[in-house]
Order: C-alpha cells, then sequence, then structure tokens
C-alpha cells in the first residue's frame, strides 16, 4: 500500500520496465525478536538480487536522501533477515518543475539510489522534520540503473 504520488510513479516505472515489484503495507510496524522495525515500501527482484526499496522524494533535487534513525535501522535489520541476496536501498525520484507535462507516465523522472550501507557509513546528522534526520553526500548517490538496467531507457 502505497501513500505518497512518488511511490505511486516509481512502481508504475518498475511496471513500465517490467521489474517484478511488490508493495509492502507500510501502516504497520513489523515486530522481529523483539525490536519494532518500519516497513520498506517495495520488494523488488531481478534475477541476481531481492532489493528492499525505501522510496524518498522531492519536488526538485536537495541533492541528497533525507533518513530518520528509524529507516537506517529498519532496512539494516531487514536486509539481514532477508539474506546475503537481498539489498536494503534508499530511492531518490524527482521531477524538475520545469520538465511537468500532462502525462505524468511519459515524464521522464531523475532517480538515483544508495544502498543503507553506504548512506549509514556517510551520514550526517541534520535537524528539521520536527526533529533529527540524516543526510549523505550527493556524489554517494548512484543512478538508479546501477541497480536496474532497464531503467536506463526512461530516466535522464
Amino acid at each position: 500500500m502505497t501513500v505518497s504520488y512518488f511511490e505511486y510513479i516509481f512502481y508504475s516505472l518498475c511496471l513500465k520496465n517490467g521489474i517484478p515489484i511488490f508493495s509492502v503495507r507500510q501502516d504497520a510496524k513489523q515486530d522481529i525478536r523483539g525490536i519494532k522495525v518500519k516497513n520498506f515500501d517495495f520488494i523488488c527482484h531481478t534475477k541476481s538480487k531481492v532489493y528492499l526499496i525505501d522510496v524518498k522524494g522531492s519536488a526538485k533535487l536537495a541533492g541528497d536522501v533525507k533518513a530518520t534513525k528509524g529507516d537506517i535501522n529498519s532496512m539494516k535489520t531487514l536486509k539481514k533477515l532477508y539474506g546475503r541476496k537481498a539489498e536494503a536501498l534508499f530511492v531518490f525520484l524527482w521531477l524538475e518543475d520545469s520538465q511537468l507535462q500532462k502525462d505524468t507516465f511519459n515524464q521522464k523522472f531523475k532517480i538515483k539510489a544508495i544502498d543503507v550501507d553506504t548512506f549509514d557509513k556517510f551520514k550526517k546528522l541534520q535537524k528539521g522534520w520536527g526533529g533529527v534526520f540524516y543526510r549523505c553526500p550527493p556524489k554517494k548517490l548512484k543512478n538508479i540503473w546501477d541497480f536496474f538496467p532497464e531503467f536506463k531507457k526512461l530516466i535522464k
């Protein structure tokens, strides 16, 4: 069950690219070995990996991904639970206002991604969102097609 339009867009782009994707119910936390874990947004799989995806979006690129401590800890816990073929990704999707068209699903979106371990290694504490969150330097983000080559034809 997705909650933001960025998640709907990511879901639609995966379907358009033929990437198997399953939406995860986000409004509930899992209890894993006595630890409350925040759900991610999607499970995508390729022949070699299972990707646990947490979509982060913005009307324009802020240069990085924002995540809470709960986001990071949950993604690391779930990656470990899913096993060695699992990769946990924060996916950052945006579209610059100057590029908006009426047909949203034929847009060329910009999508970057970062795995949770890289994010955790380079994260910097920030204040905002009514509390604290973490950011990662933009240079650490990769193009989405570094994880899903199928995206290359749709994404700038």
